[in-house]
């Protein structure tokens, strides 16, 4: 991990002023920005690790652990949390046998988030987004229907098109 954070910053001339393009390359590139890769880069760059955690725990693109093949984001705005999008993430971690303490699941596959922002599509909620493309109007079923595919087919060629189906067509690209 130290050779990527080492990388990043280079290509990214050590300088604390890019630490939003710093952090996304590491959350890309490793999967996740760890608490040490926090203080590493405190360290390298003279930013306070607590604005550097601010700016992780407040950012839904960013992970302090691992996630899975498959991140779903469940929209937390006000809009999709009054039309029930609470009953979307019990759904999809009552599936997934996933217990409260726990954003992923022990295969590494699936990783269930509430986003802390909305993911802007309020007039068609409660709203997921998986993998960055947003799926209106859900329904405990059409979260049985997505799970059906993201266990059987994966992600291939035809995941983008699949899942905007899966979602009446209307998926859109976050």
């Amino acid at each position: 991990m130290l050779e990527i954070w080492e990388q990043v910053l280079a290509e990214n001339d050590n300088d604390g002023s890019r630490l939003m393009e710093i952090l996304l390359c590491i959350q890309e590139r490793c999967g996740c920005v760890t608490e040490a890769c926090m203080k590493y880069l405190s360290n390298r760059i003279g930013i306070k690790v607590e604005y550097i955690f601010s700016m992780v725990t407040f950012y839904p693109c960013f992970s302090m652990q691992k996630q899975g093949k498959y991140i779903i984001l469940v929209c937390g705005g006000t809009s999709c949390h009054l039309k029930k999008g609470d009953g979307i993430i019990r759904k999809l971690r009552s599936e997934l046998g996933l217990p409260h303490n726990r954003d992923t699941t022990e295969d590494g596959i699936f990783t269930v988030r509430l986003s802390n922002q909305c993911l802007g599509a309020c007039g068609k909620g409660p709203i997921i987004a998986v993998n960055g493309i947003v799926c209106p109007d859900m329904t405990p079923d059409k979260v049985e229907n997505l799970l059906h595919i993201l266990k059987k087919k994966g992600i291939g060629e035809n995941f983008l098109e699949n899942l905007s189906k899966e979602c009446n067509g209307k998926g859109t690209a976050v």
